[in-house]
């Protein structure tokens, strides 16, 4: 057997050189691009990595490749946790969901930002919007920072409904 260092030595020496080759993007599965990607909509408008995820027993996806394929169930979904990045206080003790605006840092953290204009009649937050942010009952005054619950607007949200 070889060392590590004399097998990284021998790759290093050894270029393999794989050409490109156009494909249909579903038949991409298991294969590498050798250029990035870009979509024509901005879809999701966000990094939705920390959000939006899938939990799928390995067992049950360990025959499965691309021609033995499975369809699965959504059996749930849940609220994601967002960081507050501004204050707010309810006037009223009942659970708001109130419009923000979701983002995520560059190390995968969620932010929510709550904007102005929260009366049903402000079109323009609705338009701004892209998740809604759930400050529940018994509690008035949310400070800068606090993790919170939130929802995309543009999913189904079985909990919601």
């Amino acid at each position: 057997m070889k060392s590590y260092s004399q097998a990284l030595k021998i790759l290093k020496e050894n270029k393999i050189k794989i050409n490109d080759e156009n494909i249909n993007s579903s038949k991409g599965l298991n294969r590498v691009s050798s250029v990035n990607i870009y979509s024509n909509s901005d879809y999701p408008s966000a990094n939705n990595a920390s959000f939006d995820g899938y939990a799928i027993k390995s067992k049950d996806t360990n025959k499965l490749n691309d021609k033995i394929y499975q369809k699965f169930k959504i059996i749930g979904s849940i609220a994601a946790k967002a960081i507050l990045k501004n204050k707010f206080v309810k006037k009223i003790n009942f659970t708001r969901f109130i419009k923000g605006k979701l983002s995520t840092t560059s190390n995968g953290k969620m932010n929510i930002t709550l904007l102005p204009g929260q009366e049903s009649f402000r079109i323009k937050s609705f338009a701004k919007s892209n998740a809604w942010a759930v400050l529940p009952s018994g509690k008035s005054r949310f400070k800068k920072g606090e993790i919170i619950d939130c929802f995309l607007v543009n999913q189904l949200n079985k909990n919601l409904l």
